[in-house]
């Protein structure tokens, strides 16, 4: 067929017009990756990621970005195949983070024998190779030995698992939503929720709201939301705990900043004429300006009530710390505390609940070794400080996130601890593991004790 200058002209046109169409297409998604980013919206970029690494497979900067995005949005098979596919690209020394990402799915997944193997080979990494990157290798080399040995103690606590009974909250109380920050008062449960339930949430579904459900004939009752003297229609409101002598009541209240992360403060409402009083902002210094205050709870320490939160204002080791505040009589709280290096690491330290029955914190960390994700750990307070940090043990930890561990304790002897975590099994709507559900387990039937392992013992 012969072709006229025309139609040779239109032919060439046309494939070069879709190719800058296509140019600018591929410009255009990575501006809105990028931009999703920033916002730490990580399910935006990885639509982005997805649509540029199908257009090129082969680019292994776009590889190695869209594995990372993945892990970050929870996709962990595909973030996998990714980092897989990365380790085989002859620019891998340009990505070396990615046998230590390699080595945290893994152990999420629960091979904790094949994470060691890439938590290994990346602490064989040579630091004088990355001058650009030293800072953030060198975290990651500390890290990657704290990790060899939460390999390590993993095994050990699987294999000394208790059999303390586990039960998933029925669907009356978790959805495919976040249920998180539940614990039992006098037979009625307090949680916090972005439940989808229009009936409950028929004003502004889209703040999470603190809920209640009354355990009455062998089950869970119709859930209510707590009215709108706790539920502020324009916060998120959350993390609701009460003082000993149930006077006061303290609340989160909190604005997003981005996808993930939210600028958190505590307001207390007190029981004045029996009825609960507007709640108000906490004052200065348990509130901090630009900081994110969150997730109260009361103890008492050597007799004395104190307020536990976690925090990441300035003067802690690093992300969000354990603070507390001793309140004294007239119910002023003293200058906030942080609960110093044994507890608080250089990254997260959150959800504090105080076991005043037992003298002991419990709190979730991601620093510590653990099975995978947020672990809960516990510490005794003695002799005026917290003793050394010792992992809660499975099944209340998993690879997974493991957070609000509470303790509820009643005269009949039916004592309970609730958790709030993604493992297998949680509730979903789209993605596996994206949501927390409520966890309940009973005291009463753990007939064996959790074996108790710190750092010191597996040296």
């Amino acid at each position: 067929m012969n072709l006229n200058k025309r139609q040779i002209f239109l032919f060439y046109f046309f494939v070069f017009a879709n190719f800058c169409l296509l140019a600018q297409s591929n410009s255009s998604l990575r501006s809105q990756a990028q931009t999703a980013i920033i916002f730490k919206d990580w399910y935006g970029a990885s639509q982005c990621l997805n649509r540029l690494y199908l257009r090129d497979s082969l680019d292994v900067k776009l590889c190695y970005l869209y594995a990372d995005v993945s892990r970050k949005n929870l996709d962990l098979d595909i973030a996998l195949n990714l980092y897989t596919k990365v380790t085989t690209h002859v620019n891998i020394k340009k990505y070396p983070l990615t046998y230590y990402w390699i080595g945290q799915i893994l152990k999420t997944k629960g091979d904790y024998k094949e994470a060691k193997k890439w938590f290994i080979k990346f602490s064989k990494i040579k630091l004088e190779d990355y001058k650009r990157k030293q800072s953030e290798i060198k975290y990651y080399l500390v890290k990657a030995k704290i990790e060899i040995e939460a390999c390590e103690m993993s095994q050990i606590l699987l294999k000394n698992k208790s059999d303390i009974t586990q039960v998933h909250l029925e669907s009356i109380i978790n959805t495919n939503q976040s249920e998180f920050a539940a614990f039992e008062k006098d037979s009625t449960i307090y949680f916090s929720s972005i439940k989808p339930n229009l009936k409950i949430d028929l004003v502004d579904p889209i703040y999470s709201k603190i809920y209640t459900s009354d355990y009455r004939k062998s089950k869970w009752q119709k859930v209510k939301s707590m009215d709108t003297l706790f539920n502020s229609s324009v916060f998120h409101n959350a993390n609701i705990c009460f003082n000993s002598d149930s006077k006061q009541m303290i609340i989160s209240r909190c604005k997003e900043k981005n996808s993930e992360e939210f600028l958190c403060d505590l307001y207390l409402s007190e029981f004045k004429n029996n009825q609960w009083q507007i709640p108000t902002k906490i004052e200065e210094p348990i509130n901090f300006p630009n900081s994110n205050t969150s997730q109260a709870n009361f103890g008492m320490l050597n007799g004395k009530q104190v307020l536990f939160f976690s925090s990441n204002r300035i003067g802690g080791e690093g992300g969000m710390d354990i603070w507390y505040s001793f309140q004294n009589n007239d119910g002023v709280f003293e200058k906030p505390i942080n609960a110093g290096k044994k507890i608080n690491t250089p990254e997260d330290e959150i959800t504090p609940w105080f076991n005043v029955k037992e003298n002991v914190l419990f709190f979730s960390s991601t620093y510590h070794p653990g099975l995978g994700g947020f672990d809960v750990f516990k510490t005794e307070f003695k002799n005026n400080q917290f003793s050394e940090v010792i992992n809660a043990g499975c099944p209340i930890n998993t690879g997974f996130n493991d957070v609000y561990y509470s303790t509820s304790f009643s005269n009949n002897g039916n004592d309970f601890i609730y958790l709030s975590s993604n493992r297998l099994g949680s509730f979903f709507e789209e993605k596996l593991n994206c949501c927390n559900d409520i966890y309940r387990f009973n005291l009463n039937n753990q007939t064996k004790p959790v074996l108790k392992l710190d750092s010191i013992s597996l040296k």
